[in-house]
């Protein structure tokens, strides 16, 4: 059985290859020469944008065509590159729209082709703003902490403070401020210093489109500081004050560069004795910074917890 079909296909090979070569031919012949039809889509590219005026919104980025040549012609324009340009010099704020239409496509001149319809889009239809320039402040991002025995002393140091944006006026009536993109500093150990990108709306530019971001994170340390005067307030009616011990001793933890220059005479010891009666009391006293770091350390009276005060 196999063996007969094999034999009805290999007989006479020679004469069925010379008829298929020829039938491939005469059917590619008249594929040439035959008129035909068929779709492609090619790249949009945009002329002429005023130079004031920025687009908006969704742009074509091909047009779909129907073309028509002969088969031999077609096969030649798939071959090349093509690509439709359209003016829009007369564009203004808002809305544009203009019909596209097969005078638009342009094929080359050596094809003897042509563009038959447009199929998609059939209208241009695009949104202009104007282009704007505003001055803006940077304000930085920062995540994270830093490591433990370490915190950010003092406020971090954008390099420049501002910068111009450049986009649609929509978006920039929006934008008072720039941020940049995060700056992590978790488990930093000391002072950052890093240029980090703007993060700007689509469609606006930022120059500079970076800045410099300065953390000054510092180690804190505790200092012991002994032997400071106590003032004692009191009222009118008492003439003597006699206190026990006559100094004490305070604990500043803080910034290393702050506590290291604290001298004795920018702290002052207090105790309020000014609704007691004269007699012997056991009164703590509190701490006045004189300098104005109040919020970049903590001080504690750290001996004695009370003293012995006797008012006459």
């Amino acid at each position: 059985m196999l063996g007969g079909i094999r034999r009805l296909v290999l007989q006479n090979i020679g004469l069925k290859f010379t008829s298929l070569v020829l039938a491939i031919a005469f059917y590619l012949h008249v594929f040439s020469i035959q008129v035909q039809e068929f779709s492609m889509s090619i790249p949009l590219r945009l002329t002429d944008i005023p130079s004031e005026m920025t687009l908006t919104g969704e742009i074509p980025a091909t047009v779909e065509i129907m073309v028509q040549g002969s088969g031999k012609e077609l096969l030649k324009l798939r071959a090349r590159r093509l690509w439709t340009q359209i003016s829009v010099a007369d564009a203004g704020e808002g809305r544009f729209q203009r019909p596209i239409v097969a005078g638009d496509i342009s094929l080359p001149p050596d094809i003897e082709a042509q563009t038959v319809e447009v199929i998609r889009p059939k209208v241009l239809d695009l949104v202009f703003d104007r282009l704007e320039e505003k001055r803006v402040p940077v304000f930085p991002t920062i995540t994270g902490a830093p490591s433990s025995g370490f915190l950010v002393n003092g406020p971090v140091q954008v390099e420049p403070d501002s910068v111009t944006l450049r986009g649609p006026r929509r978006l920039l009536d929006r934008c008072e401020f720039s941020r940049t993109l995060d700056l992590g500093i978790q488990g930093a150990t000391g002072p950052l210093r890093a240029e980090v990108q703007l993060g700007t709306p689509g469609g606006v530019i930022a120059d500079p489109p970076k800045v410099m971001v300065v953390v000054p994170i510092e180690r804190l340390i505790v200092r012991s500081i002994q032997g400071l005067p106590i003032e004692v307030l009191r009222s009118s009616s008492i003439r003597h004050v006699q206190l026990e011990p006559e100094t004490g001793s305070v604990e500043v933890l803080g910034p290393e560069s702050v506590v290291a220059r604290l001298r004795p005479e920018d702290l002052e010891l207090r105790i309020d004795a000014r609704n007691l009666r004269a007699g012997t009391h056991m009164l703590m006293v509190s701490v006045v910074l004189t300098r104005d770091v109040e919020d970049l350390v903590s001080v504690e009276p750290s001996y004695p917890e009370r003293f012995k005060v006797t008012l006459e």
